[in-house]
């Protein structure tokens, strides 16, 4: 019984002993277990495809730092990349080209899977969209020229093929149009400003840098057929647990900011997707109904034009301006006379704004600095710190989000740039030619209080962090006269 006694005490203290080890091996240098501690590892050895070498440069640089892992990567083209992380024995592969995940999960070789973000197909257009593409289908019109790489060279010319072919298009229809290879020495984007391209199907994140004489148009064709970019651990991975962590980060939100920032989409959804219209609300009989409203009422459009010119002082200022939901484009087309060295573009859901805006442009001399845009409020297809001013009057009641499009907003304006968004009369119009359009009943829109949509603005706005803004509930000395309400603010 004594010896019984001896071997379970003896067998609790080796227990202990044991335990205590363990601990201190977990919480090494007697500080404890810290929630951002580095560990030691062997490293990690990533094979990354080179069309996300930018991000991907920038994440693992924040992820060595604060995880202590170290990371030892190369990058080259997904195919060869994915040759060598098999031959190689490589611990992780990141690929643009999805073929090759997919591959590698056919011959049993991933243990785990994490997609990180997407790669959106967009058109890059010269300025202006002279040949006014706003559809895939009009790729195939008569005298476009657009280019779409060799699909025997990479993902994006196949997937582009697939596109036309969805939107009954085959090889055969759209071959007398197609541009498949540059000429050596030549740039896609010099071509495209110099009009010898009218249409470049490409990726949204290598479109950012085209210059400033090309305009990228986000199509809903285009933002649906969205391509993954994965990411897998490979079976023989020297370090699990280690690469586990690296797949958590690329997939954090931390992460997908800096893939934001480099024109790619988040991997859960796009968050900048243009979503498909109701027809049967953004069509051609609305077109022509507030057509017709807005050519019986110009002055307000003039006013406004007068009133932005001098508040933001345009006339002299060279820059970029966008509405959202300029319809025919009155507006634009006023301020595009007073500030000639402005790039105005009008962007609206409903493309059948587009011809009657563009023959106006033309009709008075101005198609030279403005274009069109089939946009939605809530997905502008601008890039980051585009723009030098944005402005609406009149659309944000037809938002899908009054807040997704100030947020947008704020993101194409350039550093210092200013919004002005709302709905009413400009506060330096006289109160008689607002009592007549009042009236005449010209003012447009819905009932609404002005009063409640103030509100709604600062609430917005205060949430979004913008700390320079007003809110302007112009009062008239004839108190009967309803001003609107503005929201105006800086990035």
């Amino acid at each position: 019984m004594q010896k019984k006694h001896l071997f379970r005490d003896f067998a609790r203290v080796w227990i202990l002993v044991v335990v205590v080890l363990s601990a201190g091996c977990l919480t090494s240098g007697g500080g404890g277990a810290q929630q951002h501690q580095k560990v030691a590892v062997n490293g990690i050895r990533l094979y990354c495809g080179s069309g996300v070498r930018g991000p991907v440069s920038e994440c693992l640089a924040v992820f060595r730092e604060q995880t202590g892992i170290a990371v030892d990567v190369t990058f080259g083209p997904s195919g060869r990349m994915f040759k060598e992380a098999c031959q190689q024995q490589g611990d992780v592969y990141l690929a643009g080209d999805i073929k090759y995940i997919q591959d590698a999960e056919k011959q049993g070789r991933v243990l785990t899977r994490c997609t990180i973000c997407s790669v959106v197909p967009v058109l890059g257009v010269p300025r202006g969209n002279p040949k006014r593409i706003l559809r895939i289908r009009d790729l195939c019109c008569p005298g476009v020229r657009f280019y779409l790489v060799d699909s025997a060279r990479c993902q994006q010319g196949i997937l582009g093929e697939q596109l036309l072919a969805a939107h009954s298009m085959q090889a055969s229809t759209f071959a007398a149009n197609r541009v498949a290879n540059i000429p050596a020495g030549e740039k896609l984007s010099s071509l495209l400003t110099a009009g010898k391209l009218d249409a470049a199907l490409i990726w949204a994140h290598g479109a950012q840098n085209m210059g400033e004489g090309i305009e990228i148009l986000r199509l809903p064709e285009l933002t649906e057929a969205a391509c993954p970019v994965a990411a897998i651990i490979l079976r023989g991975c020297g370090d699990r647990v280690a690469a586990e962590r690296l797949l958590d980060y690329l997939s954090s939100d931390a992460a997908s900011k800096v893939f934001r920032y480099h024109g790619f989409s988040d991997s859960a959804q796009n968050s900048y997707a243009l979503e498909r219209p109701d027809y049967e609300m953004f069509g051609e009989a609305g077109a022509v109904r507030f057509n017709r409203t807005a050519k019986a009422r110009p002055v307000i459009y003039t006013r406004l034009a007068e009133y932005l010119v001098e508040r933001f002082d345009l006339s002299a200022r060279k820059g970029i301006g966008i509405e959202i939901g300029g319809g025919p484009g009155d507006l634009i087309l006023d301020l595009a006379k007073s500030s000639r060295r402005f790039y105005w573009v009008n962007t609206d859901i409903n493309t059948w704004y587009a011809r009657p805006f563009a023959e106006d442009a033309l009709k008075q001399g101005l198609a030279q600095n403005t274009g069109f845009v089939f946009a939605d409020a809530c997905a502008l297809p601008f890039k980051d710190d585009y723009a030098d001013l944005v402005f609406s009057r009149g659309s944000y009641q037809f938002w899908g989000s009054l807040e997704k499009g100030l947020r947008e907003a704020y993101r194409v304006l350039k550093p210092g740039g200013w919004a002005f968004i709302g709905r009413g009369f400009p506060p330096s119009m006289p109160e008689d030619e607002v009592r007549i359009l009042l009236d005449r009943g010209l003012a447009g829109g819905p009932k609404y209080d002005p009063d409640k949509d103030a509100v709604r603005f600062r609430s917005i706005i205060n949430g979004l962090g913008v700390n320079k803004f007003e809110v302007i509930r112009h009062q008239p000395t004839d108190t009967s006269l309803n001003y609107g309400v503005w929201l105006c603010f800086q990035k």
